[in-house]
């Protein structure tokens, strides 16, 4: 089985054209209704041994989770996500946070999306504005509150895992970036646990861009360590 988890504003049907490719065992979070960690660990624990696939925010959340609960997770699937330490200061990474806090409160949803979506980071996805549109129209549906909420709760100046020590990972893990996302495909780690893949032409939105191509990445990852586990691919653990 796996487990999705979406990015920031994101919501669990970014994952579709994934999870038709894939034809596996999944389930998906939806960062709404599981507003808080402790919300996502219940949820998580309610269900068997599984992988994790998480993008940008939600691969943070996924590898708080490998240390958290290392008997509970197989591996996960970290797309556009940090592998090494996070750069700065949590003093500089709680200052760029409270100036988006601030521009949500003055400008809206509506303008607050639209700047974000403006960042470097997605820059290929800037040059497709059919499917920039309808990102940013799922995005512009959510509540200031439900942003706000996303923005406090899985802040990266307060996930310490990425400040205080090198990361370091137990589990299996593959690490998705885009080509054009020259901040997080230049990430480096050390473990020997974590594969890279760089998926060429496309930037920070990886699984949006590029959909076919990460399912075909996930699914080649599953079938390796479905191997190491002994639990053949399509047969899902029970329930």
């Amino acid at each position: 089985m796996i487990g999705f988890i979406h990015g920031f504003m994101g919501a669990p049907t970014d994952w579709d054209p994934i999870l038709e490719a894939l034809d596996y065992p999944s389930i998906t979070l939806d960062l709404q209704t599981h507003s808080s960690y402790k919300a996502i660990k219940e949820f998580i624990l309610q269900h068997p041994p599984l992988y994790l696939v998480g993008y940008s925010m939600g691969g943070r959340i996924a590898t708080q989770l490998m240390h958290d609960l290392p008997d509970h997770i197989l591996g996960a699937v970290l797309i556009s996500s940090p592998i090494c330490q996070a750069s700065g200061t949590k003093e500089m990474r709680l200052a760029q946070e409270e100036e988006w806090r601030g521009c949500l409160k003055q400008e809206g949803v509506e303008r607050f999306t639209d700047k974000w979506y403006q960042n470097p980071l997605f820059k290929t996805l800037q040059n497709n504005p059919g499917l920039l549109a309808k990102v940013q129209a799922k995005r512009k549906s959510l509540t200031p509150n439900c942003i706000l909420s996303q923005l406090d709760e899985f802040s990266l100046a307060k996930q310490n895992i990425f400040w205080d020590t090198r990361i370091t990972f137990s589990h299996p893990v593959l690490a998705i970036f885009g080509e054009k996302d020259k901040k997080y495909a230049s990430m480096k780690c050390e473990s020997p646990s974590v594969t890279r893949q760089v998926i060429p032409g496309v930037s920070h939105a990886v699984h949006l861009e590029a959909p076919t191509r990460v399912a075909s990445e996930i699914k080649h990852f599953l079938e390796v360590n479905n191997e190491r586990h002994n639990s053949p691919m399509g047969t899902p653990h029970p329930i």
